[in-house]
């Protein structure tokens, strides 16, 4: 078959830590790059509104494929196999539509209450870094019995940092020197990719770890009694 070509690859027993986080860490710093560079033509060029907002969630999907391809290669050799084009099909799309959640505050008018606009943009964050996972969890299902737990783990480590960079940026705001503000971005880009690269990790660990086989059910005995015919009882009676 076209997409069976990852039975030759040799196999580990788990996912391998460095391999996954250092490959994480790139992939996912390289993925911003497609919305980000997508956005910042639409402003510089003077795109139409709905045009920017499409084309940042067509670089979201870009950004959803390659995290997932890498992060699929990885689990084929560790034996936990999710569909290749469900695993790649439903990242992407669930990662462009993460994208277009997240840009959602900014339709807002500019009148918007601070605090509404704010707790707005907090929950479309969260909503949007659920998305991928929601996804792949979708695709794990037939594969493990664990896919809910990596989903969780990985949406947690999502979670943690993008708070990470929130609050650099927070930060940020009030920082006047250049090299300070450089230093500050990079580290906290740097940290808050590497709690997500950690904790996917974690969730790809446990995820591919062998299960004990479980021990067929006992058989349940029938709650049905049946009765004796009453021709049957009175011949036995004769």
């Amino acid at each position: 078959m076209l997409f069976d070509w990852w039975e030759a690859l040799p196999t580990r027993p788990s996912v391998p830590f460095v391999g996954w986080v250092g490959f994480t860490e790139v992939i996912v710093a390289a993925s911003f790059l497609a919305p980000t560079w997508i956005a910042i033509s639409a402003v510089a060029n003077g795109w139409n509104p709905l045009l920017q907002f499409v084309a940042i969630m067509l670089g979201g999907a870009i950004q959803g494929f390659l995290v997932a391809f890498v992060h699929w290669a990885f689990l084929v050799r560790a034996r936990t196999v999710p569909p290749l084009l469900a695993w790649l099909g439903l990242s992407s799309m669930a990662s462009a539509l993460a994208w277009g959640v997240a840009q959602l505050p900014t339709l807002l008018p500019r009148s918007t209450p601070a605090s509404i606009t704010t707790l707005l943009t907090l929950a479309s964050i969260a909503i949007a870094l659920a998305l991928p996972n929601v996804a792949q969890w979708y695709a794990l299902r037939p594969v493990s019995s664990r896919a809910r737990l990596f989903a969780a783990v990985s949406y947690a480590a999502w979670l943690v940092g993008a708070g990470i960079m929130a609050g650099t940026v927070s930060i940020l705001a009030h920082v006047n020197n250049l090299a300070a503000t450089i230093i500050l971005l990079i580290g906290g880009a740097y940290a808050g990719v590497l709690v997500v690269s950690v904790g996917t990790w974690m969730a790809a660990r446990w995820l591919t770890m062998s299960q004990p086989k479980n021990s067929p059910p006992a058989k349940k005995k029938s709650a049905v009694v049946k009765r004796v015919a009453p021709s049957s009882a009175s011949h036995k009676r004769k």
